[in-house]
């Protein structure tokens, strides 16, 4: 392989990795550097756009939290809380909802649709 073939390969590499991270970014959730369990937090949201509530939520307990806005769009959440970890609130907010989530190594939490599995 030529010098050329290997620089052009790279970057369309670099190309399509910079496109994961800008897809990620724009799925409408928050994607942060932020990690780990996240802080406790007190909630008290009262029939809200299901996104919105998400994202008070994460900032209030400093989570990464990423979804696709699809997921969330016409739903409407209320979740009122007192000093509950950030998957408390996660499964308040989501209540109802046909949508689970998953939390990474790294500590993100992933909202996706639920896994059906045949009888």
């Amino acid at each position: 392989m030529t010098d050329m073939a290997t620089t052009d390969m790279l970057g369309a590499f670099r190309g399509r990795g910079l496109l994961v991270v800008l897809l990620l970014w724009g799925l409408g959730g928050r994607a942060g550097a932020q990690s780990g369990a996240g802080t406790p937090a007190s909630l008290g949201i009262q029939d809200a756009p299901l996104g919105q509530a998400l994202e008070q939520m994460a900032t209030a307990t400093g989570i990464s939290l990423v979804y696709d806005a699809s997921l969330v769009a016409d739903r409407r959440a209320s979740c009122v809380t007192e000093d509950s970890p950030p998957d408390a609130l996660l499964r308040c907010l989501l209540e109802g909802h046909p949508i689970d989530y998953v939390q990474t190594s790294k500590g993100t939490y992933v909202l996706r649709a639920p896994v059906r599995r045949p009888p």
